[in-house]
């Protein structure tokens, strides 16, 4: 049986022991779990005879030692992973690095029971996490997952938002929206940002490949007055898209992106401090392929020439917090303002247009839009290690959008302009409180309000037509949870949740009909798991079982024949288990790795202009199985080429995603693949060169897939295999 820990021990750990009454919810993982726990018992025992003199000595200092107060200035985590009852993939700084993962999306694509569906380009991709998501996004509001950086939310289809500077992206798992001013109903992805610090640090990094690939970034930070910290970063990547014009031979599009964040940190008092940041991302020729399959070995498009060069994207986003720490609480306002201008074109290639429709000729769509959002979050929040957690916030966002349409059909035009304006007040609030030495109670509960104004004008062939609507709607959403401390080390944990996806105007409506809101989708969750860890840190080991209903879900149907795009409501569901680790074998390997399995389908029975949706089909882009697997070894080498201690610093990784439907139609499949990415490199202290190869085994997959007729389907290519060099240093 476990031993019963020491009660003053126990308040050290991240996760007590306390009690020893094991409620009946969770007896039904304790096989699975039993032969880590007697690992740890037996290295627990060890450690604490090993200790215990140390740890007898400490207590006794700290009985007749006064302690001073403790003033916190720094930004701390909204939230401790290990300690929620809900799972969380988080990522950190030296993996997003060693990993090469330059982008939310990447990020994404390679975490186990999370699809993406992307044509490669700005503003069109689809996320799924654990097959819980919009069967196909109709709209910039939607938040069936949310964004957020370093605390504000910014719109959810922005996956094209880059890693620089990053510290760490959490992925949360479930429906959000009690804990911070974020909210999503299948997840949350949180990015947190380096922030300054008084020690001077600096970093450069350079990378050259195949294929024009090319990747220069530099950061900067430290104190410029006692009071005062900054830091600044940019990158810019560039590369030749790997699909080629078949009628000049060259790459399609030249991708750029240059991106900068500036930052400072500056203390006002003893118990008051401010961040204030600023940063952009501007995106060019960054295409959204339309490729008529079967692609071929060297895929290919036939174009105009620069069909591509018009598209551009500028993301800003800035920010300033202000924080006061009482004795045991904190209170933070939160001022943040995002901004997006845009560009893009969506060709129909020659060789698509013609099998569609029997003309030799191109067709394009060119679409200009902007948004702008402020937003004001007031939250009040225990400090870390309070014997009761709690939070309680007040949002406010107010966001003006456009997204306007040009056809540049072979005889007309026709121009679309539409106007959005979305309003959200929120109060939410969190309690994590003890019931007994072990069991702990989490709950939250979030309210919501929304207004929604949509202004349009159409011209279909130069007759006008507007149209003008608003719609409000008011939910609740939250969760209740229980945590178990079984063992000091391990944690079991169970949670009810719900989540709201707003309904909304689409972004595509060319007539008045196709204006009209759509529902809202609700989703009922629920969640049963563990996360355990050995006293030394070495093996770490999460899972869970989870299920997921949708009520309403949403989808965009869209008609290649005659372009009109309409939203339809269906009911969904998945359900499904997932297992996940890092095992630190010694201090030269670690093996860190994740296998999800889900089964997600559709509930309804719908008829639509491109074929039925039948009850039982699988969700689009859902693979049943995903799994990652990453090994890092590191091993110091004999000196050579004056290099008096190097070290070899080896990663490689392999994503596996198992076939994917193409729509809720279920048309076709995608076929599953295997992505393996190797570095391999020679550190000298903080100086590195190395060698990297993405998709190593040179496989092809696809981004997305699309049905356009019986006998014509197109999709975007992934990029086959790029190797390079690489160089880093860090001060």
């Amino acid at each position: 049986m476990p031993n019963r820990p020491d009660p003053e021990a126990a308040d050290t750990q991240p996760c007590t022991t306390r009690g020893n009454i094991r409620p009946l919810a969770v007896c039904c993982l304790l096989a699975m779990l039993s032969p880590l726990c007697a690992a740890q018992e037996h290295t627990q025992d060890h450690a604490q005879k090993a200790g215990a003199t140390r740890q007898d000595s400490k207590l006794d200092t700290a009985a007749v030692t006064p302690l001073s107060p403790v003033v916190i200035t720094e930004r701390r985590s909204e939230f401790v992973p290990g300690e929620q009852p809900f799972s969380v993939s988080t990522i950190e700084a030296e993996e997003l690095t060693t990993r090469r993962l330059e982008s939310v999306e990447q990020v994404l694509r390679s975490t186990p029971g999370i699809n993406v569906n992307s044509s490669g380009g700005m503003l069109d991709n689809n996320v799924y996490i654990r097959g819980v998501g919009s069967l196909y996004q109709s709209s910039s509001d939607d938040l069936i997952h949310g964004l957020s950086i370093d605390g504000v939310q910014v719109p959810s289809r922005y996956l094209s938002l880059g890693t620089l500077d990053v510290e760490r992206i959490d992925i949360l798992k479930g429906p959000q929206g009690t804990q911070t001013s974020a909210s999503g109903a299948a997840g949350l992805i949180d990015v947190h940002t380096r922030r300054p610090g008084a020690h001077t640090e600096a970093s450069v990094r350079a990378e050259l490949g195949q294929q024009g690939k090319n990747l220069e970034e530099a950061a900067i930070g430290g104190a410029l007055t006692d009071r005062l910290s900054g830091r600044l970063a940019v990158r810019h990547s560039g590369e030749d898209m790997w699909v080629t014009n078949r009628r000049n031979g060259e790459p399609v599009s030249q991708p750029d992106d240059l991106a900068f964040r500036a930052s400072l940190l500056g203390e006002l008092s003893a118990r008051t401090s401010f961040e204030l940041s600023a940063s952009q991302q501007r995106v060019k020729e960054s295409p959204n392929l339309l490729v008529l399959r079967p692609y071929g070995s060297s895929p290919s498009q036939n174009l105009p020439a620069d069909t591509y060069r018009p598209n551009k994207q500028t993301l800003g986003l800035y920010s300033l917090r202000f924080n006061h720490d009482f004795e045991s609480s904190r209170f933070s306002a939160t001022t943040g303002y995002t901004t997006q201008d845009f560009t893009r074109v969506l060709p129909y290639d020659q060789d698509l247009f013609q099998a569609l429709f029997g003309a030799p000729m191109s067709y394009a769509q060119t679409y200009h839009g902007r948004e702008h959002v402020f937003s004001q979050d007031l939250r009040w929040a225990s400090l870390p290690d309070m014997p009761v957690a709690w939070n309680f916030g007040l949002y406010f966002s107010d966001g003006k959008r456009s997204n306007n349409t040009l056809r540049q059909a072979p005889a007309s035009g026709d121009v679309f302009a539409r106007n959005y304006e979305t309003r959200r007040y929120a109060l939410y609030g969190d309690v994590s409180y003890p019931l007994s030495d072990r069991l702990k109670l989490n709950t939250g509960l979030r309210h919501e309000w929304s207004r929604r104004d949509y202004d349009a004008s159409y011209s279909n062939s130069g007759t006008p037509v507007t149209d003008k609507r608003r719609m409000n709607d008011a939910y609740n959403t939250g969760r209740i949870g229980l945590s178990y401390a079984w063992t000091r080390q391990t944690t079991l944990y169970s949670s009810l949740a719900r989540g709201y996806n707003a309904a909304s105007f689409q972004d595509f409506a060319g007539q008045i009909s196709d204006s009209a809101p759509y529902k809202a989708a609700k989703l009922n969750s629920a969640e049963l798991g563990f996360k355990s860890q050995l006293p030394d840190q070495r093996l770490e080991i999460n899972g869970a079982l989870f299920y997921n209903d949708v009520k309403d879900n949403q989808t965009l149907v869209y008609d290649t024949n005659t372009f009109v795009s309409s939203v339809e409501n269906v009911d969904t569901r998945s359900k499904g288990l997932e297992l996940g680790g890092t095992w630190r074998v010694d201090d030269r390997l670690t093996v860190k790795g994740g296998v999800t399995y889900m089964d997600a389908r559709i509930l309804s029975n719908l008829a639509t202009s491109v074929g039925s949706i039948s009850s039982g089909n699988r969700m689009p882009d859902v693979a049943r199985w995903s799994a990652a697997l990453g090994i890092q070894y590191r091993k110091p080498l004999p000196e050579f080429w004056g290099m008096s201690s190097p070290v070899l610093n080896t990663q490689a990784d392999y994503v596996y995603v198992g076939k994917r439907s193409v729509d809720p139609q279920n048309h076709f499949d995608m076929n599953s693949y295997g992505k393996l990415d190797l570095r391999v490199g020679v550190q000298q202290g903080g100086t590195e060169f190395y060698v990297w190869a993405d998709n190593l085994l040179d496989k092809q997959y696809e981004l997305y897939g699309y049905w356009g007729s019986p006998t014509v389907t197109y999709g975007a290519p992934s990029r086959g295999r790029l190797v390079g060099l690489g160089f880093r240093h860090q001060l």
